[in-house]
């Protein structure tokens, strides 16, 4: 039997260059196996012009009110395109979950509930530190982690970014997830 998702709407913001173009396509099939054809995934391919380095905008509809219901999900760069997404109006309220992003985005709770992993050995993020932020009605809507399966990027950790990811569809308060992946 599928499981149920509590999002309506899936955007996977993913830049080639982090993960090799078939990375959110194979991230997309494992997540459908687990919630079948119905759950709707949206590729957000990141445009880059020659020789530009910082992310681009990218133009996304409207959700309306389901922003609420909308989750944004980023790997590599594209987790920094997901977090200004979630910054635009039409889409406070909306999730985010986002693996190596470079620096930059805040763990708070301003936009929307959020949910961060980082390696937790690459030289950047040194730390395996646990970071939430509660709101005020007691859900946990920041999170912040350190994996060590996560220090070689995410290609190498696609199957751990689709359980992770699965389990942040179901369930807002990834703690005991996060702690299976590494294993502490």
């Amino acid at each position: 039997m599928d499981k149920h998702s509590r999002f309506w709407l899936h955007y996977v913001f993913q830049d080639a260059r982090d993960t090799g173009q078939v990375f959110s396509g194979r991230l997309i099939g494992l997540l459908r196996e687990r919630f079948g054809e119905e759950a709707a995934f949206i590729e957000v391919p990141i445009p880059y012009r020659e020789g530009e380095s910082t992310p681009p905008s990218v133009p996304l509809d409207d959700p309306g009110p389901g922003a609420c219901h909308t989750l944004l999900i980023g790997i590599g760069t594209g987790g920094m395109v997901a977090y200004n997404v979630q910054r635009r109006a039409a889409f406070l309220g909306s999730s985010l979950i986002a693996f190596c992003p470079p620096p930059g985005i805040a763990c708070d709770t301003m936009y929307g509930p959020r949910a961060i992993f980082y390696g937790s050995k690459n030289g950047v993020y040194g730390t395996s530190l646990l970071q939430r932020q509660s709101s005020k009605a007691g859900h946990l809507p920041a999170q912040m982690y350190g994996l060590p399966s996560l220090i070689h990027g995410p290609r190498l950790a696609l199957y751990a970014i689709a359980y992770l990811v699965g389990e942040y569809m179901e369930s807002e308060d990834l703690s005991r997830a996060a702690t299976g992946v590494s294993g502490r």
